[in-house]
């Protein structure tokens, strides 16, 4: 009888742990089950865009098709606006296809990679919160949780490109094998006036400000008051351009970041500063308001005519392109009509950086570089092409002339086929000890 007990009771222990091994199973495959690696829900993932990428799927930028979706993208030997523009289009256009579309991780090889821009940066940065960000969305109402990474290979080629790399999230520092010092200026964003307290221009204003001051630290110097004021002036003249330019309830941007070498013994800082917002074009905004800012847009057209009778075979410009250079001069703005103190932002702010670079006046490896890029416009300003007061009036010409009504150098003024929906502004320049003493 005690036997029959104690079988029973060892079947019936045999079935608690089958039932529990069971359940732990059923448990582990349930965890599994709610994991998956795609979007199989694309109208609802769609329904979370957010205004950034619902105005680049509007613009071609997010596509099913072979040729923008790898779970592989390769980065084009320079990643430049300024210098290869449709590739560097297409590059965002397969980040956000691929993220959307591939099943999985993706990655973003930089292997062959030699130059990278902070204008490029500036997008790819943005395009990759906002992509994460999506994801997070469309993960909160689902019960199975998609699962996706960016990865990033490091360039084999630039140090460079890996210290943005580095300094921005995307690698850790063991790529880098020199001693030189890098200094990032994080992400800004901002829309509207905010609060009077936490106005968002005046955050990014007093930022960029202090990274300018740290980037100068290795000279033991600091911007001086009126210097501070007029940068903080110009700066914020620019962001209001942005915000003015930008799509309803959308961000404006703002990516930095600055490197000291030593050359011959000398530090020597290169400064990085990108602006940047989506929306229309500097000349799809121009071209919105014509007939209410009639005055300046008969004033541009008869430029361009005069202009149009100039061209030949081998030097002509698009009217966008043409426009673009026009609305820099001093006086001319989109929204004149509202006011007389528009038109001055763009010009002053780009006469102070081109000032702030004469190192490039020493030598010509350090040559400061301001471009511009809307649309399908990349414009260029320097040392040797900068503005200049004429008529009591600060102009850009981009030529030997310093004539507005003589063509510009097309190699200062380029029209590409891709398009970017919005505007970059992309400084760069390079500071040393005389120079931060003499004009900071």
């Amino acid at each position: 009888m005690k036997s029959a007990k104690r079988n029973n009771y060892e079947n019936i222990c045999i079935q608690r742990k089958i039932f529990k091994r069971r359940r732990h199973r059923k448990s582990s495959q349930n965890k599994s089950a709610r994991k998956q690696y795609y979007f199989n829900q694309i109208g609802l993932l769609q329904s979370h865009y957010s205004i950034f990428l619902n105005e680049l799927q509007k613009q071609g930028f997010i596509t099913n098709d072979e040729k923008n979706v790898s779970k592989n993208i390769v980065v084009p030997e320079k990643l430049s606006f300024r210098e290869n523009y449709d590739d560097s289009v297409d590059l965002i256009r397969k980040v956000l296809s691929s993220f959307v579309y591939v099943s999985g991780d993706i990655c973003i090889d930089f292997s062959k990679c030699t130059c990278l821009d902070i204008s490029n940066l500036i997008l790819l940065h943005v395009c990759i919160k906002e992509l994460y960000l999506l994801l997070n969305k469309y993960n909160s109402s689902l019960y199975r949780k998609v699962v996706k990474n960016i990865k990033v290979i490091p360039s084999n080629k630039d140090i460079r490109t890996n210290k943005f790399l580095v300094a921005f999230g995307y690698y850790t520092n063991d790529i880098i094998d020199d001693d030189s010092k890098f200094l990032p200026l994080g992400l800004i964003k901002g829309k509207g006036k905010g609060k009077y307290l936490k106005n968002p221009k005046a955050i990014a204003c007093n930022s960029i400000v202090d990274f300018v001051n740290k980037s100068s630290a290795p000279f033991h110097v600091e911007l001086k008051p009126t210097v501070t004021s007029a940068l903080d002036g110009f700066v914020s003249e620019v962001l209001g351009n942005a915000e003015d330019h930008s799509l309803k309830r959308s961000e404006w941007y703002v990516l930095g970041i600055s490197f000291n070498n030593v050359d011959n013994n000398e530090d020597i800082i290169e400064l990085n500063l990108a602006i940047m917002n989506i929306g229309l074009s500097m000349y799809e905004a121009f071209e919105n308001t014509k007939e209410k800012n009639t005055k300046n847009y008969n004033i541009l057209q008869k430029l361009y005519e005069w202009h149009k009778e100039k061209f030949t075979i081998y030097t002509k410009f698009n009217k966008e392109s043409l426009f673009t250079l026009y609305m820099l001069n001093e006086g001319i703005s989109r929204l004149k009509y509202e006011g007389k103190g528009r038109g001055n932002g763009t010009i002053n702010y780009i006469e102070s950086f081109i000032k702030l670079g004469a190192l490039g006046n020493v030598s010509p490896k350090y040559i400061p570089q301001l471009d511009i890029i809307t649309g399908h416009t990349v414009l260029t300003c320097d040392n040797k092409y900068k503005p200049f007061r004429k008529c009591d009036f600060k102009q850009i010409s981009l030529n030997d002339e310093n004539d507005i009504k003589e063509l510009p150098n097309k190699k200062y003024l380029k029209y590409n086929m891709g398009y970017f929906p919005g505007t970059i502004l992309e400084t760069k320049l390079y500071l040393n000890k005389k120079q931060i003493l003499k004009h900071l």
